[in-house]
């Protein structure tokens, strides 16, 4: 295993254009197949990495329709716990209109579907004189550059709980990322609690980070960089449902959908603000729903996501 700072930047380097990226079947049309080698499941958890398979699908929609189409939303189930085992991706073509198109799709693992999605595709035309519209402000927050990074932070903290050098080289690759991520609150958490290092311990109502990709994205093509900020929709937006209970221990939290909408173009290798909060946990259900901002303040995607979250109660 790796023991410095520069072999765990590498390591978390992942390729990520790889990892969205799917092969086209040769002999069946409108089916697409995933590198098993590029599938991501993160530490501790269940499945793959429900970002992963967003991309994927939105990926595999695309390949069926021209290019001077773009995705505006997407929207996804999560039905099973999928594994970094062969995954395949298997489109219908909803509608082919002159202005409009919408796919749906499948990913089957195993002859079991574990998640399907839906993405709807308007024409690119040329610009229109239009009416003036509007946006929600882009809250303020430090830049990107003024923060540390993700391994920065996480090494800060466990030496505020008293490692050794030693013990940080081996404990600071768990929380190693595929992208870049730079958190507004740096705040220490409780030991042994690592959402809590992600969020403050105290109740709040919003969350706000930043990320990119690691590696610049040489294609310039709307289209890859809309399925790079899929899979990054997906990190830190259901721990907003937590912001509120910081006593509370996390019996359970289990993607149940997502949904995306895209409102202009960007690019996932540039700083992106992620500025998320929770609109209600309650019967078991937890809702977290963000907004992604360029760093001139545009506010260029939207995302909802709900998820089954269990939480026990603080003991007495």
């Amino acid at each position: 295993q790796p023991h410095d700072m520069a072999e765990v930047e590498e390591l978390t380097a992942v390729d990520l254009e790889q990892a969205v990226k799917l092969t086209p079947d040769p002999n069946k049309d409108d089916v697409f197949h995933a590198d098993p080698a590029y599938l991501w499941k993160p530490q501790r958890a269940r499945g793959l990495f429900g970002g992963q398979l967003l991309a994927q699908g939105l990926y595999a929609c695309m390949q069926t329709t021209p290019k001077d189409f773009h995705c505006h939303s997407m929207h996804g189930y999560f039905v099973r716990a999928a594994k970094t085992t062969p995954l395949s991706y298997h489109v219908m073509h909803v509608r082919d209109g002159r202005s409009i198109l919408c796919r749906a799709c499948r990913a089957i693992q195993d002859g079991e579907v574990v998640f399907i999605c839906i993405a709807s595709f308007l024409r690119h035309h040329k610009e229109q004189r239009a009416v003036e519209g509007h946006q929600v402000d882009m809250p303020l927050v430090p830049q990107p550059h003024t923060l540390p990074s993700w391994q920065e932070s996480f090494a800060a903290h466990l030496r505020s709980q008293g490692l050794t050098e030693d013990q940080l080289k081996a404990r600071v690759l768990v929380p190693a990322l595929p992208f870049e991520y730079r958190s507004c609150h740096q705040v220490p958490s409780k030991p042994g609690e690592a959402v809590q290092f992600m969020h403050s311990g105290e109740p709040r109502a919003t969350a706000n980070h930043w990320m990119k990709t690691h590696r610049p994205i040489q294609s310039a093509e709307e289209r890859i960089h809309q399925c790079l900020a899929a899979f990054l929709s997906d990190y830190g937006v259901l721990r907003t449902c937590l912001l509120r209970h910081p006593d509370a221990k996390v019996g359970l939290m289990a993607s149940l959908d997502h949904s995306i909408w895209f409102h202009g173009p960007f690019r996932a290798d540039e700083w992106l603000l992620f500025h998320s909060d929770s609109p209600r946990l309650a019967g078991e259900r937890g809702l977290g729903r963000g907004h992604f901002f360029n760093t001139d303040g545009t506010l260029v995607m939207s995302v909802v996501r709900q998820a089954d979250t269990h939480l026990l109660p603080p003991p007495p």
